[in-house]
């Protein structure tokens, strides 16, 4: 009984911790700015930074940046929207390993 009441305890605190991670609000540029500062004041300076990285990385990889801006930035902040910061960065970085093996790529077709 005392180690059902434990595992209680311990499963309602993980996910009262992991329930209060902020999240991303694209409904406006305002809304983001303000949900982005917010989500920043939890994360370490490297932390921040490399979320400003993701943000700006998933912005600019949702289509053709040169022919549809307006429409890249929508789709980006359609992806990110509802997002925590470590969701953000893990999205991110899945992109950056798929740049990353395309640049292979195309070094050993040289």
């Amino acid at each position: 009984m005392k180690n059902a009441i434990a595992f209680l305890l311990l499963a309602f605190t993980i996910i009262g911790v992991v329930g209060c991670e902020k999240t991303a609000d694209f409904t406006t540029d305002e809304t983001a700015k303000l949900s982005l500062e917010a989500m920043k004041e939890d994360l370490s300076d490297a932390e921040a930074a490399k979320l400003d990285r993701a943000v700006l990385t998933l912005m600019i990889t949702q289509g053709d940046i040169m022919k549809d801006p307006a429409g890249v930035a929508q789709a980006g902040k359609e992806l990110m929207h509802g997002m925590t910061a470590s969701e953000i960065i893990a999205k991110a970085e899945k992109y950056q390993a798929q740049a990353d093996g395309v640049d292979r790529l195309l070094k050993l077709g040289e």
